[in-house]
């Protein structure tokens, strides 16, 4: 849900002592429900939202919004940027962070980044990261691989991937609910994740997600990640 994404970033950035974080959002009910969630998570950890910035459809242009954002909180950049944004309007994002003079500040955001994307335009969004499926970005977990799956089941392919990864959840499920049931810290490692609603981290690199580390947020400097263990 996007509530449990907007908890799970917030949550991300302050695992990283990162606390000063400034918004950016569109008028979109998924978009506002994981702001939402964001919001109220930070400031019960102590977290601090300088500004939240807008992205109009009639004003492509929010270099000067960013700034006021950050002139009205002091001056001080932001340790980090949250996007709860469509990839359209992420890609138009990253190509006005470094006028705004927020080059290089991490960027986390909510799988509604994925609504829109395109493998040829999605180069702007490297090293943003967002929550996914871990099944998706090579973490398996003993799971048959997705891409050779797809090859002899159509329906596992492109985004019916995702409805596979829950239905192979639910199967797995069904083996260990009195576990589950009985032991309220007991994790199962599933498709779409640690089965206590504990995502993946998956970042943009060449365009492609990929499993994010479990270290420090990576800096926009242009650098391809390194590859990431099992977890």
């Amino acid at each position: 849900a996007p509530e449990d994404e907007g908890v799970a970033a917030a949550e991300r950035l302050l695992q990283r002592g990162l606390r000063r974080v400034l918004v950016v959002t569109q008028a979109d009910e998924t978009a506002q429900r994981g702001l939402a969630a964001f919001r109220e998570h930070m400031r019960e950890r102590g977290g601090e939202i300088i500004g939240e910035v807008s992205m109009q459809a009639d004003n492509p242009d929010i270099v000067p919004d960013l700034q006021r954002a950050v002139q009205s909180a002091g001056g001080l950049r932001p340790e980090a940027l949250f996007l709860s944004l469509k990839a359209a309007e992420a890609r138009l994002l990253a190509s006005q962070v470094e006028p705004a003079g927020l080059a290089g500040v991490p960027r986390v955001a909510t799988s509604l980044i994925l609504s829109g994307a395109n493998l040829r335009m999605d180069t702007e969004l490297d090293g943003i990261e967002y929550p996914e499926l871990p099944w998706l970005i090579g973490l398996r977990g003993g799971l048959p691989d997705p891409d050779t799956l797809g090859n002899t089941l159509p329906s596992a392919q492109g985004g019916g991937a995702r409805l596979f990864a829950f239905g192979l959840d639910a199967w797995k499920l069904a083996g260990y609910l009195d576990k589950l049931v009985s032991d309220p810290g007991a994790q199962v490692r599933g498709a779409t994740g640690e089965l206590t609603r504990a995502p993946a981290w998956a970042v943009f690199s060449g365009g492609r997600p990929r499993a994010a580390p479990d270290g420090a947020l990576y800096q926009d400097n242009g650098a391809s990640p390194p590859d990431a263990g099992t977890p």
